[in-house]
């Protein structure tokens, strides 16, 4: 007996065949909704895919929009060039920090560089073997730290002091001068607040006056929460403060600005009579110093040579016999100062302890650091590298407007071209009668879609109304062309720096009231209540959820049939099997008993 496509129907195959066949009509259902699912799914992505690029369109659109918020646009920033007056030699480096940068032109002169304090001992027989010296000596400060201060006037500081606590993660305080500054809380001019900042006018961390643990900050701080208290930096010095507000805001360097001169506590080095000259170096590099008065040690020509690790005059290294004679055996000092600072001997002192000396436009300048020097022109970050004389220019910044003016298209072309092949149909082969075929986009129904495409280029192509005069009131009046396969491009660069060059104010109120527009259209799909791709994507969702629960329903009800089917064909067959053995058993008795009757 055959069954189904060749299959007996006492095979095992049998059965499983008449399940699949039948499913397979059932499922035509099932399969109908995740194909209804699938396109749902590839939709959303697409959906997705334009959300990031009119994102993407939106930053290049912040990049080049002065009326954004926040944003660092390429109208404000500035161009930045340095001419050295000897090409041979570079004296400066310059760089923008932030946008503040006042167009012009600076001459810089540098007389000197700041230089580290170095000071170097006697020349000894080895450097391996014990020196047989003893006692101990104090390095990078003095045995003991003190003040001195200058409080100032108009403004609450009433006096400082030293204590011995350093919180955990910090170190002391260098030896420098340190000035309290107040100002009015921005946000609200009622409020004072309150910071410490070094001899070159940079920030120090102290204590977090809102914080109960060890923090530290170099940020302002609100003066309410020290007001009446000796405060406790966290890090060696205390600052005492009164009960009244400042009279006015007291900035670094000015007169009446409160201010003290901080000695550190040096770090204290006990030398052995089996010490070498390099067990000394090794005690000296490894001890822990305050913050700026960092040494190092090394050996040259058997000669302990110890070097600053800040640069200037207030780096000069402070160094003192407090035990014993070890700095004085060693040719270093001349006679002890009693810890605070011994006299050094003729010829110890390797290099000068110096401050950088230079002028700009011809006004003379000291800082006691060469590198990141931001306090010296405005919006500027300098770095001075050898005595000469520069000249560092701050222009308006043409070229940086004309790269971001290409990006801006290049998102622009990137997004419409991809609403393109996504909702217009693609043509295809030709039928039998020669007429083209064409396949439907994903969103080729979806007008709104459709219809951004348009939008955009009306909105680039819009007319600046608010233009005076001769100035541009398009943007192509400034370079900006369509090209024969309808993509926007900056056709002619020398139109925008021609435009930029004449007036470059009214160029940048172009594009800020051209991409104002479109940027408003641009947040109608992407954000805020009623976008109308976060609608879409919602009701997809809502969609999506409904799909799934249909789907999951039918496949459990599709597993409850296929198990009803497999157990009714197995019935069958196994009636069928036994129908088979009965008619064989028949066939069998009767040839015998034929035979029976014919022997």
């Amino acid at each position: 007996m055959v069954g189904l496509s060749g299959i007996s129907p006492v095979s095992p195959q049998w059965v499983e065949q008449l399940v699949n066949q039948t499913m397979a009509y059932e499922r035509q259902p099932l399969t109908k909704l995740q194909s209804q699912r699938d396109t749902l799914n590839v939709k959303n992505a697409i959906y997705n895919d334009i959300t990031t690029k009119i994102t993407d369109l939106q930053t290049a659109i912040s990049a080049l929009s002065s009326t954004t918020y926040g944003s660092v646009d390429a109208f404000a920033a500035k161009s930045l060039s340095v001419t050295n007056a000897d090409p041979n030699v570079n004296v400066v480096g310059a760089s923008l920090n932030g946008t503040s940068a006042v167009e012009g032109s600076y001459s810089l002169s540098v007389t000197n560089l700041a230089t580290a304090h170095q000071i170097g001992s006697a020349q000894q027989n080895q450097s391996t073997v014990a020196l047989g010296y003893s006692g101990t000596f104090v390095i990078g400060g003095a045995s003991t730290a003190s003040v001195a201060g200058n409080v100032g006037s108009g403004n609450p500081v009433t006096g400082f002091g030293v204590t011995g606590t350093v919180v955990s993660g910090e170190t002391q305080l260098g030896s420098d001068t340190y000035y309290v500054e107040f100002r009015q809380d921005p946000n609200n001019t009622a409020n004072w607040q309150f910071r410490v900042v070094d001899s070159n006018g940079d920030a120090v961390r102290v204590d977090d006056t809102t914080d109960t643990g060890t923090a530290t900050t170099a940020s302002w701080q609100d003066y309410s929460n020290v007001s009446g208290t000796t405060f406790d930096t966290g890090r060696g010095m205390t600052i005492t403060f009164d009960t009244s507000d400042p009279t006015a805001t007291q900035l670094y360097g000015g007169a009446d600005t409160a201010n003290v001169a901080y000695t550190a506590q040096g770090a204290s080095i006990t030398v052995a009579t089996s010490d070498s000259l390099n067990d000394i170096l090794s005690n000296i590099n490894s001890a822990t110093y305050a913050e700026g008065n960092e040494v190092q040690a090394t050996v040259v020509d058997r000669r302990l040579v110890i070097t600053a690790q800040r640069t200037g005059a207030s780096g000069a290294i402070t160094l003192d016999d407090t035990s014993g004679t070890v700095l004085q055996d060693l040719g270093i000092l001349s006679a002890s100062g009693g810890g605070t600072g011994g006299t050094l001997a003729t010829g110890a002192e390797l290099q000068q302890a110096k401050d950088a000396n230079f002028s700009i436009n011809n006004i003379s300048i000291q800082r006691g650091k060469n590198i990141g020097l931001t306090d010296v022109i405005q919006g500027l970050s300098i770095d001075l590298k050898a005595s000469g004389s520069a000249t560092i220019d701050v222009t308006k910044n043409n070229a940086g407007v004309e790269e971001k003016v290409k990006t801006l298209l290049t998102k622009v072309n990137d997004l419409m071209d991809y609403i393109k092949q996504k909702t217009e149909p693609t043509k295809g082969s030709e039928d039998g009668n020669g007429n083209p075929t064409y396949t439907q986009a994903p969103l080729g129904s979806d007008w709104s879609i459709r219809w951004l495409r348009q939008d955009i280029a009306n909105k680039l192509l819009g007319e600046y109304t608010g233009a005076l005069g001769n100035n541009p009131k398009y943007l192509t009046d400034v370079g900006i062309s369509i090209d024969t396969n309808g993509k926007f491009t900056l056709s002619d660069s020398a139109a925008l720096n021609t435009a930029l060059n004449n007036d470059f104010t009214a160029v940048q109120s172009l594009f800020d009231d051209v991409l104002a527009n479109l940027n408003t259209e641009l947040d109608k799909y992407n954000t805020g209540t009623g976008a109308i791709i976060a609608n879409t994507k919602d009701s997809i969702s809502t969609q999506l959820s409904t799909l799934n629960d249909q789907i999951n329903s039918y496949e459990d009800r599709l597993k409850v049939r296929e198990g009803a089917l497999r157990n009714q064909y197995a019935a069958i067959q196994s009636q069928l099997i036994s129908m088979t053995y009965q008619f064989q058993s028949m066939q069998a008795f009767s040839v015998g008993g034929l035979y029976n009757s014919l022997g």
